[in-house]
């Protein structure tokens, strides 16, 4: 959807006398979905810095995103109460010169079943960097389950 409106978006502008015109749109990476968790999850790498990723949707076919900069939208979702304490995510990028770990909100573990805990991380990953996530539990009691959704792009 996003390459037919690029593309429409583009001849649109030709269509009106503008000589040259380029549409840039965020490339979509590597998704996480996890569900029933009911621990924290050790860190854990995404993504690679050349790595060749495989993009089920046509027509992308396989795609090298190579080092740069990445937008991460990781929600923890609260899908069993526990009796205290919180849950949260973390994202760690590698710029090539130094792992920086971002943290995020963090959802209640006694909260209203369903509730979120949206985050949205920025980042830049080097030539030979990675890109990680984790969650962690804080003065959790209880036996607690939640989903973790992380969704990438690349921004060009």
């Amino acid at each position: 959807m996003r390459l037919i409106r690029t593309l429409t978006v583009a001849l649109l502008l030709g269509a009106v006398g503008l000589a040259r015109a380029q549409v840039v749109t965020p490339l979509l990476g590597p998704t996480v979905t996890l569900t029933g968790q009911t621990a924290a999850i050790a860190t854990t790498t995404i993504y690679t810095a050349g790595t060749t990723l495989i993009q089920a949707a046509p027509p992308l076919g396989s795609l090298n995103l190579g080092s740069g900069q990445f937008r991460i939208h990781a929600a923890v979702i609260l899908t069993t109460a526990g009796t205290a304490g919180t849950i949260g995510a973390t994202v760690t990028c590698n710029n090539g010169t130094l792992a920086n770990t971002q943290t995020g909100g963090t959802v209640t573990t006694t909260a209203s079943l369903g509730t979120e805990a949206d985050n949205t991380f920025y980042c830049t990953v080097g030539p030979a960097g990675v890109l990680q996530y984790a969650t962690a539990f804080t003065g959790v009691t209880g036996t607690p389950a939640y989903t973790l959704r992380i969704r990438t792009e690349w921004l060009p």
